[in-house]
């Protein structure tokens, strides 16, 4: 079954009854690189390492305190989940609306994600790996393409709480997004559970548009990587991919 509520949100539920435990899956679609403003590279990632901080209501702790009560394991941010016991969906369904539409974004725990999140950044830009993504990049895509932005400690330690807190508002949107709904419950019962708990989510201005641009065919070239931990060679493909979140992509997302 395959709604949509008014605020722009998609319910897709699937009833089984193989488990009790009632599973729901949930994606923001979002891309940092036509979202973000200049200099805010790896701001969706200071963004993402908040959500475990509580919600507006309850800090980390209460709010874990309410999901220990019904058994209940909540992920919050663009991709987002819940697994509950089906005779707790309602009340799993509210925790997990609350903490994806009312996340607390504390400023201590900020200035620790902060940290951390340049810490990864810098020691990711030195990695083989991503300087294979970033030649390949810069071989199979024209300059300047936003695909080719990434972050750097400086972009990370550069921004403000506030700046996140925009970025939140901007990019989460209900009609950008899709709840997946798999477990012992009735199609009709769980359409009606999510628009109680996110149908009061609003989206303010145009829809925008997260997808690439198509490119040009590009050129034959190579580039080397040294990388001496490498054993053994290895040839992939590459394509333009769709959207979704990651600390830093000069290539892939």
């Amino acid at each position: 079954m395959s709604t949509t509520l008014p605020n722009g949100l998609r319910v897709i539920v699937q009833p089984e009854t193989i488990s009790d435990t009632v599973t729901v899956f949930g994606q923001v679609k979002t891309n940092q690189d036509l979202q973000a403003a200049k200099g805010e590279e790896g701001i969706a990632s200071v963004l993402e390492g908040l959500f475990p901080f509580g919600t507006a209501d309850m800090n980390r702790l209460q709010f874990q305190q309410a999901l220990d009560q019904i058994s209940a394991r909540v992920s919050a941010g663009s991709s987002f989940s819940l697994a509950v016991p089906a005779a707790h969906f309602a009340e799993g369904m509210k925790l997990l609306a609350d903490n994806e539409l009312h996340p607390a974004l504390p400023a201590q725990a900020f200035a620790v994600v902060q940290k951390q999140t340049a810490g990864m950044v810098a020691g990711q830009l030195q990695s083989p790996a991503f300087l294979t993504e970033l030649g390949l990049g810069q071989a199979l895509l024209p300059a300047n393409d936003p695909q080719l932005r990434h972050a750097t400690p400086q972009n990370v330690m550069g921004l403000g709480l506030e700046q996140v807190k925009q970025y939140y508002a901007q990019t989460f949107r209900p009609d950008m997004t899709t709840i997946v709904i798999v477990g012992k419950v009735d199609p009709a019962q769980a359409t009606q559970m999510v628009a109680q708990a996110f149908g009061e989510w609003k989206a303010t201005g145009a829809k925008p548009d997260v997808e690439y641009a198509a490119v040009p065919a590009n050129k034959p070239g190579q580039f080397h990587v040294p990388d001496a931990s490498a054993s053994q060679d290895s040839v992939g493909s590459w394509r333009r991919p769709s959207t979704s979140p990651a600390l830093i992509r000069p290539a892939t997302r």
